[in-house]
């Protein structure tokens, strides 16, 4: 423990003890800054115990008793700090910062219409108060409500026209809802109040690759990489420039989530932007097994190893497109560029079903999650029997969803390698449909029939008003319209497999 720290804790106990030689404002106010650093730091025990000394010397402050509530809140201590806030309330009824407060412990808690109530008095009471209208606002996205989001967030910037938060905010939900020419002027104003916000400048270039602007897009990608450059984290291997291998190895981390290195891994084969050369992938230890079915990879170990010695250069996988200056002509459209286990096929074709159309489903695990039970009119065909690929807690929908579909059990892609066994699956399957996660990107890279979900703003790769994408060959996909529900969007997809069926 440091000497700050040691100082700090002794004045806190005298200010308990209401001891010390400092005059007590003096002394009230240390201990206050005290308790707003360790809150800032995120030391919420160290903080609570300089609001509670506070308080022990002045029981009526109520900007202790607003900071304390909050403290305890991130603590997971809910009741205590609905009780501070209250208790607080009840010496100012009308102070909209404690309103806010009580309503977000609230909302935690799962009682969103008194949080609701909270925040619409803060609001009324403080029309300028950004955090009231923030707040209101995330708790319209949570119970789906992103026209009263947008509104609120609105109220937000208008109260606060400086607030990069309330630009975000308001950027997601439009996009959310499809409006994405709004979303990017408000993420264009974000920059423009701070040119160095690193999540306004992602946001845009995901909005960019979406309307297919390539080069402007993975442009603004590199804000990824500015708080941890390459050179900084590999001191030892020098950043790629996207010249011709020519022999030369080329060490490329796949540090970004499941979908993205199950999308991005076809740039690293031979004929591809990377060119001839050796190429050593390191990747999350649950996508080694998959990924060394890749013959074309050199070595594959996980992120966690140290880099291989014989490397020369190195890249981070998403950074490739800029680094190749790569263009939505460029992608390259051989497939399928993985291959599951052959020794894996045979265990699961004896398990799935012997008559009707078998139709893998996965539904959950990604952006634009969709219950199980919406897929009703999916399960209704006759002649199909779903199939489930799901794994995680939205597994146990299954038991609750109304309608026959094939639990293949916990033991999918139970073992150390994610998705080898789903790989195996889809493999036998006429047709997988998925929302937008890592199966149905999993599902695309092995050449295999997919029809996937999208959400109204839907990844990148998917572009924004066809039914096909160059990324995936074998995929055809369902989109919303700006109205339209996802169980709508099921049902268009249900009519189209009966037609298939005749």
């Amino acid at each position: 423990m440091n000497e700050d720290r040691v100082d700090e804790d002794r004045h806190i106990s005298e200010t308990e003890d209401g001891a010390g030689g400092e005059p007590p404002e003096s002394s009230l106010k240390r201990a206050f800054d005290i308790g707003l650093e360790r809150q800032t730091a995120g030391d919420f025990d160290g903080a609570i115990r300089a609001w509670r000394a506070i308080l022990l010397q002045n029981p009526d402050s109520v900007a202790a008793m607003n900071n304390l509530g909050i403290a305890l809140r991130h603590e997971g201590r809910i009741a205590e700090s609905e009780a501070v806030l209250r208790a607080g309330l009840e010496r100012e009824p009308l102070n909209p910062e404690l309103l806010v407060s009580l309503g977000q412990t609230r909302l935690q808690w799962g009682r969103l219409d008194e949080a609701e109530k909270d925040f619409i008095r803060a609001s009324s009471l403080a029309p300028r108060l950004p955090g009231a209208h923030h707040a209101l606002g995330i708790l319209y996205l949570q119970r789906n409500r992103p026209e009263d989001a947008i509104r609120a967030f609105r109220a937000e910037t208008s109260a606060d026209p400086n607030s990069t938060t309330g630009l975000l905010a308001l950027s997601d939900v439009q996009a959310l809802v499809g409006n994405l020419d709004e979303a990017a002027e408000h993420l264009r104003r974000a920059v423009k109040l701070d040119p160095d916000n690193r999540t306004a400048h992602l946001r845009i270039a995901e909005l960019l690759l979406l309307a297919g602007d390539y080069p402007g897009g993975f442009r603004e990608m590199e804000w990824r990489w500015r708080s941890t450059p390459w050179e900084e984290t590999h001191p030892e291997i020098p950043l790629w420039e996207g010249a011709a291998l020519n022999g030369r190895t080329l060490l490329v981390d796949c540090d970004g989530g499941f979908s993205e290195t199950l999308l991005l891994i076809r740039l690293l084969k031979p004929g591809g932007p990377c060119g001839e050369g050796r190429v050593y992938v390191r990747c999350r230890p649950a996508l080694m097994e998959l990924l060394h079915g890749c013959r074309w990879l050199d070595g594959v170990s996980s992120l966690g190893e140290p880099p291989p010695a014989m490397a020369d250069i190195g890249c981070p996988l998403a950074m490739i497109p800029q680094l190749t200056g790569m263009d939505i002509q460029d992608i390259p459209g051989d497939a399928p560029y993985l291959r599951p286990d052959p020794s894996a096929l045979a265990q699961w074709r004896a398990r799935l079903p012997k008559s009707g159309l078998p139709v893998g489903v996965c539904w959950s695990g990604g952006e634009g999650d969709i219950p199980l039970a919406a897929f009703k009119p999916l399960a209704d065909i006759p002649g199909i029997q779903l199939v489930s690929l799901q794994k995680g807690e939205a597994r146990r929908e299954i038991r609750d969803c109304g309608f026959d579909i094939l639990d293949l059990g916990a033991e999918l892609d139970e073992g150390p390698g994610a998705f080898v066994d789903s790989a195996a699956v889809i493999h036998q399957l006429p047709l997988t449909v998925s929302t937008q996660t890592p199966v149905a990107h999993l599902a695309g890279a092995l050449d295999r029939p997919v029809w996937i979900v999208l959400p109204h703003t839907p990844h990148w790769c998917f572009g924004l008003d066809e039914e096909t994408t160059p990324w995936h060959p074998s995929a055809r996909l369902f989109r919303p319209s700006p109205r339209e529900s996802s169980n709508s969007v099921i049902a268009r997809l249900a009519q189209s497999v009966a037609a298939l069926l005749g």
